[in-house]
């Protein structure tokens, strides 16, 4: 088994005759060159494009036509592993007449497993005239940075989505670049679809005009083939023209699963806490367009997961303060009368959800590794070993770091607030705990509206417990990224299109985990990736205190203005 380190490196370009490939409405044209196999023109402009392994030697082995489309062939090896990519270019899932399609799909040639960052690559060969716009969050620890401003082509990562530890870093919350040439009369968007499985990775990007989407730690091996949707647009010559594409293509993705109208009902001021805390001033809340309320953590269940207890209605528990609020005796009706008062100030109660934390203060036997089938679930560790022991993970590795500094497979639970440790939502136990979690609250809350799912950024985790298609550390995991998706899409079933999904992409600014909710409702301070997953939902951010927004007017004045303007 081999993992390889990602690389800029592409084959080396020969000159052939050239296959031109035109969108419908041929007003975009590209140019593949047909002894190379790569992109030698756009537009008429000098490029080249290829998709490779990254630090991997590659081979042509066919450019071949299909109709209107091209279909390009490689292997590629890093020592004795191989794989296969395949190359589409043509009329291939592209319902827009301004567009080419560009399809790829890899696949290791043996069963051996190994590793190597599959990479998109596209080089202009005269940057000095064009610039480059991608939806960057573009952090600035002094200050603010503008991101809907295009620029010249620099040298620059940008991680696809994950934050650095949950803090502003550089990112993009899609794989999408737009390429302006100065007095053209059009411009041109590469853009992947976020349907696309949700691997980590980056965006590079360099002073010498280049590009490169690089997808990290997919499992290669024969019989599991990774695909990828992208296509070219030609569209009016400014970067909005290219977003606003993006938006048009893929409203799954853009646009709230709930209706316009009743999206509008929570797309405002939001607070984090639970009604009393509010002011009971409906001329004010209503002058600042308050809308929306997420239960404050620990309002109202006995322990993270356990959101709602196995009892009847009439048995009361005790919530969890967390340290901060007061302990009080809850009930169903108890809560349901809390939202009708939150709907009563003109507040759309939703409430706290997380897929990948449980308990508090957790003791685990190691040692045993399966439910015992007996446990009390007032006691948090107690009905772990009972019922969801084997969807504990204690066998992890992170994109980033998962807190504990590094990228190193661990071999222990991994631990988060108040003692509750990290679980496995696709494993069977815990994902039909979940499910259950789901459908309580539908069945005992006659007031509930839908959720907000908080901790996004454990997103970048990687459980060994169960293969997966991922292959980090020398070893076979699942992608925590995809277990989102597989997750959120359970939970619209169970909610319907009627309830509300919201998400805390706190740590985790990605489109792709936007296709089964309704927008977003998020801790931390990346203002620009909330604004512009914000673009066709609701996005709300939260403010931390009155020091953050308010501590002088000249501070206020930039708060504001940014957030307005995003």
């Amino acid at each position: 088994m081999k993992l390889f380190a990602s690389s800029m490196t592409m084959l080396m370009a020969t000159s052939g005759s050239v296959i031109e490939i035109s969108s419908t409405n041929k007003k975009l044209t590209i140019g593949i060159d047909e002894q190379s196999g790569e992109i030698q023109t756009l537009q008429g402009m000098k490029v080249r494009g290829v998709s490779s392994l990254g630090g991997c030697a590659g081979t042509l082995n066919s450019v071949s036509r299909d109709g209107s489309n091209v279909i390009v062939k490689r292997t590629y090896c890093c020592g004795n592993s191989c794989a296969s990519t395949e190359d589409t270019f043509g009329q291939v899932d592209t319902p827009e007449p301004n567009e080419i399609g560009w399809s790829l799909s890899v696949e290791g040639t043996t069963s051996a497993e190994w590793s190597a960052p599959i990479e998109t690559s596209f080089q202009f060969e005269n940057p000095a005239t064009l610039k480059i716009w991608m939806p960057w969050n573009k952090p600035n620890t002094s200050g603010w940075n503008d991101p809907l401003k295009e620029e010249a082509f620099t040298n620059a990562t940008y991680n696809t989505g994950t934050l650095l530890d949950g803090k502003d870093g550089d990112t993009v919350i899609a794989e999408h670049a737009t390429f302006l040439s100065e007095g053209a009369e059009s411009a041109q968007s590469l853009i992947s679809d976020p349907g696309n499985y949700p691997h980590h990775g980056v965006v590079i990007t360099t002073s010498m005009g280049g590009v490169l989407f690089r997808r990290d730690n997919a499992l290669l091996k024969s019989g599991v083939v990774h695909s990828f949707n992208m296509h070219f647009s030609d569209h009016k010559p400014t970067f909005r023209a290219g977003l606003a594409h993006s938006l048009s293509r893929y409203p799954d993705y853009w646009n709230p699963i709930n209706s316009k109208q009743q999206a509008a009902t929570y797309d405002g001021m939001g607070s984090y806490t639970w009604v009393n805390t509010v002011p009971q001033n409906l001329t004010l809340l209503k002058d600042i367009n308050y809308k929306v309320n997420w239960d404050l953590s620990g309002r109202f269940f006995p322990y993270m997961g356990m959101f709602l207890p196995p009892v009847d209605s009439s048995v009361k528990w005790q919530n969890d303060p967390e340290g901060t609020q007061t302990v009080i005796n809850v009930t169903f009706d108890f809560i349901d009368q809390q939202y009708s008062k939150q709907k009563g100030i003109g507040a759309v109660p939703l409430s706290y959800f997380n897929i990948f934390e449980y308990g508090l203060n957790i003791k685990y036997d190691p040692n045993v590794t399966k439910p015992t089938g007996r446990g009390d679930w007032r006691n948090a560790s107690d009905y772990l070993k009972g019922y969801l022991r084997d969807s504990l993970v204690t066998d992890f590795s992170c994109y980033i770091g998962c807190g504990h500094g590094g990228k190193s497979r661990q071999k222990t639970a991994q631990g988060s607030w108040q003692g509750a440790v990290v679980m496995d939502p696709a494993t069977e136990s815990y994902n039909d705990f979940l499910m259950m979690q789901a459908n309580k609250k539908l069945q005992n809350l006659k007031q509930f509206t839908g959720v907000v799912i908080d901790r996004s950024d454990w997103c970048q985790l990687y459980s060994h417990e169960n293969p997966g298609y991922s292959f980090v550390n020398n070893a076979t995991a699942t992608n925590y990224a995809g277990s989102w998706m597989s997750v959120t899409k359970q939970l619209r079933e169970v909610f319907g299109d009627d309830k509300t999904i919201l998400y805390n992409n706190m740590g985790y600014a990605r489109l792709s985990l936007l296709r089964y909710t309704d927008g977003t409702f998020s801790e931390g301070h990346q203002v620009n990736a909330a604004g512009l997953l914000g673009l066709s939902s609701p996005a709300i951010l939260w403010t931390y205190d009155a020091t953050e927004c308010c501590s002088s007017q000249q501070v206020a004045d930039l708060y504001f203005q940014t957030r307005l303007y995003m």
